[in-house]
């Protein structure tokens, strides 16, 4: 009896190498090698994420969401467009804090860390929770910036002010430990009726040898002699934020991912 060759099935889930390529590229190149030895293998591609960038893309082809674009300001002010997804019914949105304030415009615009900030993710939240979306479901991943949200929170319309009582603007991550006292009352009223959910990969803290601004601030364009300054004007400004909410959430775990926007 002849016997016959068992098909190769291969299934590609990998996830986004961070700059390079996205979770889908990276398996279309898996894809075209295997098929390139075995030209009649079944490969199967997969989009996913862990919690980093790629996650809406993941989560965008999984729930079979729309593709959509927002005209927002990346890390340094400049528009872009920012791709999110949303449900059809509108109710249920995905996106990605890096596709505004992705390590790619950190990089673009020379790894001008102390004048970078997340206003563009704020923008993105803002507009979905004004649009009636109520459930966000955002990645904070691959961020280029280390403001702590400060600039996310002035997009939804949280104030800060420094000593002498004057509103600080444009909120980067220079402003962090200028921030003397902040109102992030109108921020919270923007999203009342919205559900966030913050997806993170990694636990890391917020401050700390082990924190956020000591273990990845440097990939951003900081200076190892500005580290220790960084995470003190972080210490302040989590000091000043956790007294406004009237919580410790700079302690939660994974509040240092994202450039601490998680907190």
């Amino acid at each position: 009896m002849k016997q016959t060759k068992t098909e190769l099935r291969v299934t590609a889930a990998l996830d986004s190498f961070k700059g390079a390529l996205t979770s889908v590229e990276a398996g279309e190149a898996v894809r075209r090698g295997i098929l390139a030895r075995v030209p009649n293998a079944r490969v199967n591609v997969f989009s996913v994420g862990d919690g980093g960038e790629g996650t809406a893309d993941a989560l965008i082809c999984g729930i079979g969401a729309e593709r959509k674009t927002l005209r927002v300001h990346d890390t340094h002010g400049f528009p872009i467009e920012a791709e999110f997804g949303i449900t059809p019914d509108g109710k249920t949105a995905v996106l990605d804090m890096a596709a505004a304030a992705g390590i790619r415009f950190a990089e673009f615009h020379g790894f001008d860390i102390h004048h970078s900030s997340t206003y563009g993710v704020g923008e993105m939240i803002a507009y979905l929770a004004d649009s009636g979306c109520e459930n966000i479901i955002v990645g904070l991943g691959g961020s280029g910036t280390s403001d702590g949200g400060i600039g996310a929170l002035s997009a939804l319309g949280a104030i800060f002010y420094d000593n002498c009582g004057k509103k600080i603007s444009p909120c980067t991550t220079s402003s962090t430990g200028k921030t003397a006292s902040c109102n992030l009352e109108p921020a919270i009223l923007r999203v009342k009726n919205t559900s966030i959910t913050l997806l993170y990969d990694t636990a890391v803290a917020l401050t700390g040898e082990k924190g956020a601004v000591k273990l990845y601030s440097r990939q951003k364009g900081a200076r190892d002699d500005e580290l220790d300054a960084m995470d003190n004007a972080m210490i302040h400004y989590a000091s000043v934020c956790d007294s406004a909410v009237g919580s410790k959430v700079s302690l939660y775990p994974g509040a240092g991912a994202a450039g601490a926007c998680a907190a």
